[in-house]
């Protein structure tokens, strides 16, 4: 995985990795890679979700969603998010149906660069985020209060 993709990269060997990882660099001269012998993993889909938090308790937040190809991709794009708060690497793309309680504890939030909205709890302000991400593999969305929003 090079620069934080969404796809691995088949290279014959570690000096076409290199290239690959400095091409994708690009005019900032910054970007990551993971490196691994062999073919590329082939699986079953994941979602890899996280929090970014100023506080690790506090219920504010943004939640980010991205659908990998396979556990390996999903786990190392986690591992490049230093600041990760609840990650988790879960069974199938990010947009498959989520079950969530009917409990009302609710939170402002808004998906994607949507108006904020009430959520009736956090886990339906994810399955949101989750289920936006149809398009293109991957969505954000964020928690702006604990509580119904206000107007």
């Amino acid at each position: 995985m090079i620069g934080g993709s969404d796809f691995a990269y088949n290279e014959s060997n570690l000096c076409y990795v290199r290239r690959a990882v400095l091409s994708a660099a690009g005019e900032f001269g910054e970007v990551t890679g993971v490196y691994t012998k062999g073919e590329c993993e082939k699986g079953e889909l994941r979602c890899a979700t996280y929090w970014l938090k100023s506080d690790p308790a506090a219920v504010e937040g943004a939640y980010y969603a991205h659908t990998f190809a396979s556990e390996f991709e999903a786990s190392s794009w986690i591992a490049l998010q230093p600041s990760a708060v609840d990650a988790a690497v879960l069974p199938g793309a990010c947009d498959a149906i989520t079950a969530c309680t009917k409990e009302y504890n609710p939170v402002c939030g808004g998906v994607r660069s949507d108006e904020p909205s009430t959520f009736g709890n956090r886990c339906m302000f994810m399955a949101a985020v989750r289920a936006s991400s149809t398009t293109d593999g991957w969505s954000k969305g964020y928690v702006s209060a604990a509580g119904e929003c206000t107007k």
